[in-house]
């Protein structure tokens, strides 16, 4: 079964090679061209609330990918894949998330009164999502700054 790109993207090898030379235009149309295949992914794939990241997480490895591209099979085909690895990403991470929060709420039930287990769990959940996570790795998990750095792919 032959897969028939969309209208107007039957060129999109050509655009992947000038935009691998430097074509800027170029880059700008492919660019224009996949967002709409990885958007509709995504929505599929994804979780909603991380729509937007995850389209921006999936262009940027298109996009800073486009030099390894082999041309093996057809780009959209590549790029659907990119998307596809990208969300499964997001779905590992979330699990990871949420079992180490059950880990904490467990653990911290059984080491403080009930109170301040409360009242901490209600402070840690006020924080925003990269900054939950580096306090949970370094302050509670007992992590160097480093390893969690790593463990949570974020600069130090």
């Amino acid at each position: 079964m032959a897969v028939v790109p969309p209208p107007g993207q039957d060129n999109l090898d050509e655009l992947v090679s000038r935009s691998v030379a430097g074509d800027v235009e170029a880059l700008q149309r492919l660019i224009v061209l996949v967002t709409p295949e990885i958007r509709r992914l995504v929505a599929i794939l994804g979780d909603r609330e991380e729509f937007d990241d995850l389209v921006q997480d999936s262009m940027e490895r298109v996009l800073s990918g486009l030099p390894r591209f082999r041309g093996d099979g057809p780009f959209l085909h590549w790029v659907r894949q990119i998307t596809r690895w990208t969300c499964a990403d997001a779905t590992r991470r979330r699990i990871r998330q949420r079992r180490r929060d059950e880990q904490l709420v467990v653990s911290a039930e059984h080491d403080a009164p009930t109170g301040d287990v409360c009242e901490l769990s209600s402070l840690i959940e006020q924080l925003d999502a990269d900054r939950r996570d580096a306090f949970i790795a370094t302050q509670i998990l007992g992590l160097p700054y480093a390893e969690a750095a790593a463990v949570l792919d974020c600069p130090i």
